[in-house]
């Protein structure tokens, strides 16, 4: 008797459980209801939610709605406003240095000048050295402002033209003038994570080809960093030397750049 009491507990058990999986329409407020399936997918299991109309059709156990619907409350609020601030910036120096005669060399009817490292021409000859430095620095700023989740777009270059050429029905030639674009920048999409901000970045270079075609390359990356706070996202150093000499002295010098690409994001709400 008493195994067949368990037999029949034991089938209505699974008829209990399906009695307490209940369906529930939701609409979101602010997100588009598709966006939210996997995340509520992860509290009641694969298919437990469907889209019609934008509306999420949701069916669970009770405990399993009111998990979804805390869930809701942090997920589905109005997309915050960002704004993005970019500065790229450049440092190039030089220095040159040198020893040397200098003068008016005569010789017969004839003379050679001879000038010294800072540019002047003495009366005699001289041996002079001399060392001169030059710094630039040049920078661009630019801002772009985007709804939490989308993409921007920030591109630094020109537009070249190029002379198209084009045959009409009738036979008679003309030709128009199309600008391509030309230069670099990156796509970036942002996410806020509390007091810091993920960036999904999508470097990517254009330089005009042959024929006026655009020649493309991209590379992507994942960097993060604090909100309303400036931090680096790429950059490139270059360095070179020479050193020479002659029968009238010998010099040596070096070149240096660096750019840096900063990036800033601030909320505007």
């Amino acid at each position: 008797m008493i195994p067949r009491v368990l037999l029949l507990l034991s089938a209505l058990l699974p008829a209990a459980a399906l009695a307490q999986v209940a369906t529930e329409v939701i609409e979101p407020r602010h997100r588009a209801a598709l966006e939210l399936v996997p995340l509520l997918e992860s509290v009641g299991g694969p298919g437990s939610v469907n889209v019609y109309d934008n509306k999420l059709i949701v069916r669970a156990t009770p405990s399993q709605l009111a998990e979804m619907r805390q869930l809701l409350d942090q997920l589905d609020r109005a997309a915050r406003q960002l704004m993005i601030s970019v500065r790229q910036g450049g440092v190039a120096e030089r220095r040159d240095q040198g020893v040397g005669f200098a003068g008016v060399y005569r010789r017969g009817d004839g003379s050679i000048v001879v000038p010294g490292p800072d540019g002047r021409v003495p009366r005699d000859v001289e041996l002079q050295a001399g060392e001169r430095q030059r710094r630039d620095d040049s920078g661009i700023r630019q801002q772009v402002r985007v709804e939490e989740g989308r993409e921007a777009r920030i591109f630094l270059g020109s537009s070249t033209p190029h002379v198209v050429r084009e045959r009409l029905p009738h036979g008679a030639v003309v030709q128009r003038s199309e600008y391509v674009d030309s230069g670099s920048g990156f796509t970036v999409l942002p996410r806020v994570q509390g007091d810091r901000v993920q960036l999904e970045i999508q470097a990517q270079q254009q330089m005009p080809g042959r024929g006026g075609t655009v020649d493309s390359r991209s590379a992507g990356s994942v960097v993060s960093g604090p909100l309303g706070e400036w931090f680096e996202i790429g950059g490139a150093v270059q360095q070179s030397s020479y050193a020479g000499s002659s029968l009238l002295g010998r010099g040596e010098g070096s070149r240096s750049s660096q750019n840096s690409i900063q990036v800033r994001v601030d909320l505007l709400d």
